[in-house]
């Protein structure tokens, strides 16, 4: 019995964990350029559930310049009748210059430079952070609590993998740039513990769901579902965890256009794991830009 609820508790963690990442990596990807392909400010809310019920949001705030971009995300949840709580909070700033080389992005919209990053996280007794600043293409972790623990199972961190990465939140920003094929492109990403590699590949359209005051009901929108896959290369423990993540070939986001722009907004991020199925879905999304002005979507 014992054993059982260790695993059951075990799981909720790790199904929190998931669900706080894709809070703060994924539902933080709408900054771009101020300019005519891209919108200036977004505001967003996301709903997390698991296995259809509703255990938290997450609020998304971004700004942009034609240079520069920031921002901000914050997310809660409670899993278990409130037994486990997970609280996190994150931003990044950064440059937007051309397209960085290597990136697989066909697009003549700027990248994103990132210069910080922050994530800081708080779950039960337990709590961490994580704070890094770039020095040009690499980047140098300042603050990484709790301390990473030598394991004979740890894949080794090396300074080769801090080298050409993004922090997760402007990682996302370079895979939702859309260049013509929104499913093909992958990312190195480096989060201060982990350097690990997200990719999105072609799976289908499907259409988007009506927006709930009727205001896209008319005719119906086409989303675009990328599948996303993770893949592990170093700060990583060679565990059960790690491999059944890794061979999650089930992991799908589906994206929807902000007219007028060159942006692609996560409407719904899908994890199905063996113990339950984890999903982000828009309950609100603000866009603001120049060329279309305000753009708002309810779910």
């Amino acid at each position: 019995m014992c054993q059982k609820m260790a695993r059951r508790r075990r799981r909720t963690a790790v199904t929190a964990s998931i669900l706080s990442a894709a809070a703060a990596t994924l539902a933080t990807t709408a900054p771009a350029c101020a300019n005519d392909a891209w919108p200036s400010t977004v505001n967003a809310r996301y709903r997390l559930k698991f296995q259809g019920i509703e255990v938290g949001k997450s609020d998304i705030q971004s700004e942009a310049t034609a240079t520069g971009y920031k921002m901000s995300g914050t997310s809660k949840l409670s899993v278990l009748l409130g037994a486990f709580k997970v609280q996190t909070s994150g931003n990044a700033t950064g440059t937007l210059g051309k397209t960085a080389s290597g990136s697989g992005l066909r697009t003549n919209v700027p990248s994103p430079a990132p210069k910080t990053y922050a994530f800081d996280w708080k779950g039960g007794k337990k709590s961490g952070k994580i704070h890094m600043a770039f020095d040009g293409p690499t980047a140098n972790p300042t603050a990484v609590e709790p301390p990473i623990e030598p394991h004979p199972d740890r894949v080794p961190l090396k300074d080769e993998h801090r080298r050409n990465v993004y922090d997760p939140i402007s990682a996302i920003m370079m895979l939702t740039r859309s260049d013509g094929k929104p499913c093909d492109k992958k990312v190195p990403v480096f989060d201060g513990k982990h350097r690990f590699d997200i990719a999105f590949s072609p799976k289908r359209q499907q259409p988007i769901p009506p927006d709930a005051k009727g205001g896209n009901s008319a005719a119906p929108e086409m989303g675009v579902v990328c599948r996303v896959t993770y893949t592990p290369v170093a700060g990583h423990k060679l565990k059960a965890e790690t491999d059944s993540f890794a061979s999650n070939k089930d992991i799908e986001v589906l994206l929807r256009r902000v007219p007028g722009t060159d942006l692609m907004i996560p409407h719904t991020v899908t994890i199905p794991t063996s113990w339950g199925t984890a999903t982000m879905v828009a309950e609100r999304i603000e866009v603001t830009s120049a060329k279309i002005g305000k753009v708002a979507w309810n779910n």
